[in-house]
C-alpha cells in the first residue's frame, strides 16, 4: 500500500463517515445513545470537576470503577477544549479514528495477499458498523481502531526478521484499548499461544525465542492495567479491573430467559431482585458502600440463577447471540438514531408465525427505511457463505493457514467472552475479520470463474 493510496483511503472513509454524521442532525437525531452515553458523560464531568473519576456513593466521593478510564478522559478533554458538552466534535474526532481503521484492515488483508489490500480497505470504508458507531458517543470506534492496529502489528511482526518492535507496538495498542473497554483483559491468555503458533509456523523459530516474543504484547497489555489495579487495591483493598462484571453477569440471565419459552420471566426477575436485596441487607453499611463487594454479590446471584437454567437453553442462548452478532445489520441502530422508528419482528403481534411474517412484510413494503433494512439484511446473509468459503480456503492453504488461524480464534474470543449477549454492538470486533474473509471468499470465487472460462 503506497502513501498515496493510504491518504486516498483515509479521505474516502472520512467522507462516508462525515456524510452519515450530518444525516443525524438532518433527521433530528442524536449522537447520544442514551444510558451508556450518559454514564461516560457523567464521568467526564466528574474528571473536569475533581481531576479524576470520582463519583458520589451515598454522600461519599470515591474512585469510580464502573467504566474504564480512557474514554471519559477523552470526553473530558474535548469538553474542556470546546467549553461544553459538544457531542458533534466528539463524533467528528471518532470519524478520524474510524478512518484510520480502514488502513489497518487493508494491511492485515495484505499479509495474506497484496491483491487484497485495497479491496479490503475499500470495504472497510463503507462497512456500516464502522460508520454508524463512529457517530455514537460510545467507546466502540476508538476501541476497534486500537485493537485492529494491534492485530495488524502482530501479524506483520510474525513476517519480519526483527519482530520485537512491531510486537511492542501491538502490545501498546492493546494496552490502550483495554483502558477503553475491559473485554480485552482476558485476551493475553489467547494471544500468547496464538502468537507462538504464528511465529513457529510462519518463521520456524525455536520454541524458547518464540515463547519470549509471544509474551511481549500480553505483558505490555497487562502492564497498562497495573496503575488501575494498584489504585483499586489502595482504595478498596483488592486489585480489580472493573466492577462491570457483576452487572454484566446478571444480564447474562436475560438472553437465557428469552430463548426459554417455558420460563416465567417476571418470576425470575423478581427472584433476582429479592436475592440481591437480601444479600445487601446482610452487609454492614461500610461493605454496602464498597463497589467490589456489591459487584461480587451480583456475580454470586447471577451464578446461582444461571445454575437453574437448563444446559440446552444456555447453549441455545449462546448460539443465538453468536448468530445475532454475526448476522444482524446496523440498520436498526441507524433507525433509532435517525428517528425512523424501525419495526422489530419480535414486536409484531399475531396468532401464528405466518401471520406475524405477513404483517412484517407489509411493514417492509410500506416503509422506505424498512425496505433498505431488508436489502442490507439480505446482503449480509449472502455474504456469510462467501466468508465461509474464504475461511475454508485460507485454512487449506499451508502458507495462509497460520494467519487465518490467528484471525479466526481472535474473532472467536469475542464470541466466547460475549456469551449470550448478541447484537451488532458486540459484533463490532468481528468486523475486520469479516471484511477480510469476504475479500478472501470473493477471490476464491473469482479464481474459480477464471479457470472455468479458460476451459470453455
Amino acid at each position: 500500500m503506497t502513501k498515496k493510496q493510504i491518504v486516498i483511503l483515509i479521505l474516502v472513509a472520512l467522507v462516508f463517515r462525515i456524510i452519515y454524521h450530518q444525516l443525524v442532525p438532518f433527521f433530528d437525531g442524536s449522537y447520544n445513545n442514551g444510558s451508556d452515553t450518559g454514564k461516560y458523560i457523567l464521568r467526564a464531568f466528574a474528571i473536569l470537576d475533581h481531576g479524576e473519576m470520582l463519583l458520589d456513593f451515598d454522600g461519599k466521593m470515591r474512585i469510580d470503577l464502573g467504566r474504564m478510564p480512557l474514554y471519559p478522559y477523552f470526553l473530558a478533554a474535548v469538553f474542556w477544549l470546546t467549553g461544553g458538552e459538544n457531542l458533534s466534535i466528539v463524533t467528528a474526532i471518532q470519524a478520524v479514528f474510524s478512518s484510520l481503521t480502514v488502513v489497518a484492515v487493508g494491511l492485515i488483508a495484505g499479509a495474506f495477499d497484496r491483491r487484497w489490500t485495497v479491496p479490503a480497505a475499500l470495504l472497510a470504508c463503507v462497512w456500516p458498523a464502522l460508520i454508524v458507531y463512529s457517530a455514537w458517543v460510545l467507546t466502540d470506534s476508538i476501541f476497534i481502531d486500537l485493537f485492529t492496529w494491534g492485530i495488524c502489528a502482530c501479524v506483520w511482526a510474525t513476517k519480519s526478521g526483527r519482530p520485537l518492535p512491531l510486537l511492542v507496538v501491538g502490545g501498546v495498542a492493546f494496552g490502550i484499548a483495554v483502558l477503553t473497554r475491559p473485554i480485552l483483559m482476558f485476551f493475553p491468555y489467547l494471544l500468547v499461544p496464538l502468537l507462538a503458533y504464528l511465529l513457529f509456523a510462519g518463521q520456524g523459530r525455536r520454541w524458547r525465542p518464540t515463547l519470549a516474543y509471544a509474551l511481549v504484547p500480553g505483558i505490555i497489555l497487562l502492564a497498562f492495567l497495573g496503575p488501575r489495579l494498584l489504585a483499586t487495591y489502595n482504595e478498596y483493598g483488592a486489585p480489580v479491573v472493573t466492577t462491570q462484571s457483576g452487572g454484566q453477569a446478571l444480564e447474562l440471565v436475560y438472553p437465557c430467559l428469552r430463548t426459554d419459552a417455558n420460563c416465567d420471566r417476571e418470576a425470575v426477575n423478581k427472584r433476582r431482585f429479592e436475592m440481591v436485596s437480601s444479600a445487601l441487607q446482610q452487609l454492614s453499611e461500610e461493605d454496602r458502600d464498597n463497589p467490589l463487594i456489591v459487584d461480587r454479590i451480583h456475580r454470586e446471584v447471577a451464578l446461582e440463577l444461571l445454575r437453574d437454567v437448563p444446559p440446552h437453553i444456555f447453549v441455545l442462548a449462546v448460539v443465538d447471540s453468536s448468530a445475532r452478532s454475526i448476522l444482524q445489520t446496523m440498520l436498526y441502530e441507524v433507525g433509532d438514531q435517525l428517528n425512523q422508528k424501525p419495526r422489530y419482528f419480535s414486536a409484531v403481534e399475531g396468532e401464528t408465525f405466518r401471520a406475524r411474517l405477513g404483517d412484517f412484510l407489509k411493514e417492509i413494503f410500506s416503509s422506505w427505511f424498512m425496505a433498505v433494512w431488508a436489502v442490507a439484511q439480505t446482503a449480509v446473509l449472502f455474504a456469510l457463505p462467501i466468508q465461509v468459503i474464504g475461511l475454508v480456503a485460507g485454512l487449506r492453504d499451508p502458507e495462509r493457514r497460520p494467519t487465518m488461524v490467528f484471525l479466526f480464534f481472535t474473532a472467536a474470543y469475542f464470541l466466547a467472552v460475549n456469551l449470550s449477549f448478541g447484537n451488532p454492538k458486540y459484533g463490532i470486533p468481528l468486523n475486520p475479520v469479516q471484511i477480510i474473509l469476504l475479500v478472501a471468499g470473493c477471490q476464491v470465487i473469482l479464481d474459480w470463474w477464471r479457470r472455468r472460462l479458460r476451459t470453455i
